[in-house]
């Protein structure tokens, strides 16, 4: 019936153009045309009625023809056969049973389609470009129709460092994938909207390989890695001289760069283990993989809040960033990219492109903008000589100076993806004072300088805990300006009250884990920890005091592997 339709459409449009087309004065009598017409006819009915109808009647006229009907369906029988190419009518033959195929092949048919209604010209040397667009846009229908069949997006987290004691990074660990489980279609509570699903990674560096096991058993994936190159093999002397003293980790910070190797996965999200997912990142998901002309691309692209409103969308878009005006000057071209958040799109030839640049080792301290990666200002904050810097000269000029407008990154607002929950504003003495941190990058341009210090958490997509510092060390306000360990509320960087209120929601996502795990598990033990009563208000049951905090009752096997060592003996 959908094929039916679809050659309806296409008489109509037919017809559409015969109406503007010249008259002619004479027409060639057509012979048996009724008969050849009622059989390829969509519409075939034996009734007489049916047949009466469609014998051309005397006074007849269409475009100045003499019986309309014969000389409308003998067209219609050449459009078919002449100027629909053989593969559009394949895929309007395909459409009535697009739910059996994946959404991929859609999206590849889709492209194919674009491509050739863009040549304009079908296999005999025929116009078919509206033929093609209508079948392109028949298949874009379908794509909006569907969900996601293809593999999920893959959450990763990283474990570069580590001491003997677990505690800090499992709880961190647990809550992380909680939140993604919960903004995951694996979620079942109705009021959840999300789509799709995911698939949990965590790249654990060599020198902490001894808790790959733990992280395993809460449900990653760990890959075990060194990091990916020699520091005596970086042929620049000061990066080489320089690298292991960047923060947070040095060189062992590489080791998130493996997030791109994962090309399983049509989108890799690395988040720091200090990060927590509020709200489903569906839209983000959409405008990566569906074509710009789809609906779902479409949709996507209204509801995502960008940082630049004025920047260019790429045809593809290879990565989302968040970018850390917080470290930055109003004085500075470039700003770093957080390290901790980051959504790309895997290949292993990015991958082999940013060890490349590393081992170039094109790379200058300083804090001006000629410092940095390639001399262009990438550079002078924290962590600019590890992600931070590279990840930000990777997509702001390595890559964007040679494919920008087919590929390229899409700079999201600080604000509501990655909220750090810190001042955009300059606010020291000097003729900077009170200028926003984010460089105009035209003249004359522009630029919304949002403090995120006020952001309603209910626009919030997900939470990094840097500035507000991290809920499992219970964090108070600082009283004095060198209590490094304390929320620093004294110069301005942070509003207590926001701090607080999203240190809250990860203490509630704390809450919400154990009880799923007590459901799941019946271990009433998991409930033991809800003990605490220190600042009730942010911290619920879990803290004793400032630092002092109260750790996850873990299921024992999670925490001893006694589920594996029974799978062992059976």
């Amino acid at each position: 019936r959908r094929v039916r339709v679809h050659v309806s459409l296409l008489a109509s449009l037919t017809h559409a153009h015969a109406t503007v087309a010249p008259k002619v004065k004479t027409a060639p009598k057509v012979k048996g045309s009724s008969k050849m017409v009622t059989r390829s006819s969509p519409h075939r009915s034996d009734s007489p009625s049916s047949r009466a109808s469609t014998r051309p009647g005397p006074g007849s006229r269409w475009c100045g023809l003499p019986g309309s009907a014969v000389a409308f369906k003998w067209i219609l029988f050449l459009i078919s056969v002449v100027v629909v190419p053989l593969p559009t009518l394949i895929l309007l033959r395909s459409l009535a049973v697009v739910p059996d195929r994946e959404v991929e092949a859609l999206v590849r048919k889709y492209d194919e389609l674009s491509m050739s209604a863009g040549s304009g010209t079908g296999s005999k040397g025929i116009d078919n470009t509206t033929a093609i667009d209508a079948a392109a846009a028949a298949a874009s229908a379908a794509i909006d129709n569907q969900e996601w069949q293809g593999a999920p997006p893959a959450y990763v987290i990283s474990l570069v460092q580590c001491s003997t004691d677990p505690t800090g990074f499992l709880d961190a660990a647990a809550i992380f994938l909680h939140s993604v489980w919960k903004n995951s279609n694996a979620n079942p509570h109705p009021s959840n909207t999300a789509r799709y699903g995911y698939a949990a990674y965590a790249i654990v560096h060599r020198q902490c390989d001894h808790h790959a096991p733990l992280l395993q058993r809460l449900g990653y994936t760990t890959l075990v890695r060194d990091t990916p190159f020699q520091r005596d093999q970086i042929r620049g002397a000061e990066l080489r001289n320089s690298i292991e003293r960047a923060l947070c980790c040095g060189s062992a910070e590489y080791i998130k760069l493996y997030a791109y190797t994962l090309t399983d996965h049509p989108v890799v999200l690395h988040f720091d283990l200090d990060c927590i997912i509020l709200q489903p990142l569906d839209e983000l998901f959409d405008a990566m993989l569906y074509p710009q002309s789809s609906l779902r691309y479409q949709r996507a692209m209204a509801s995502i809040a960008l940082e630049r409103r004025a920047d260019p969308i790429p045809k593809r878009i290879d990565a989302y960033l968040s970018m850390d005006y917080s470290l930055n000057w109003p004085w500075h071209r470039e700003a770093p990219a957080q390290g901790g958040w980051l959504v790309i799109r895997p290949s292993h030839d990015v991958f082999d492109e940013y060890i490349n640049i590393v081992l170039e080792g094109n790379w200058t301290g300083g804090f001006n903008n000629d410092a940095g990666w390639g001399h262009l200002g990438y550079g002078g904050w924290i962590g600019s000589a590890a992600i931070q810097g590279i990840v930000a000269y990777y997509y702001g000029h390595y890559h964007r100076g040679t494919t920008s407008e087919t590929h390229g990154y899409v700079e999201l607002d600080v604000c509501r993806y990655n909220q750090i929950g810190a001042d955009m504003i300059y606010r020291r003495a000097g003729d900077s004072n009170g200028q926003c941190k984010k460089y105009a990058r035209n003249a004359g341009e522009e630029y919304d300088c949002t403090d995120c210090r006020g952001t309603d958490v209910a626009l919030v997509k997900s939470v990094h805990y840097c500035a507000c510092k991290k809920p499992w060390s219970c964090p108070v306000a600082r009283e004095k300006p060198r209590e490094r360990h304390r929320i620093d509320v004294l110069s301005g960087l942070v509003n207590l009250t926001t701090c607080n209120i999203l240190l809250r929601e990860w203490f509630l996502l704390r809450r919400e884990y154990e009880d799923r795990m007590y459901q799941e598990s019946g271990d009433a033990n998991i409930l033991s920890s809800r003990r605490g009563k220190f600042k009730q208000d942010v911290f619920l049951d879990y803290c004793e005091g400032e630092g002092k905090y109260i750790p996850i009752v873990h299921p024992k096997e999670v925490l001893t592997g006694e589920a594996e060592a029974a799978a062992a003996a059976v």
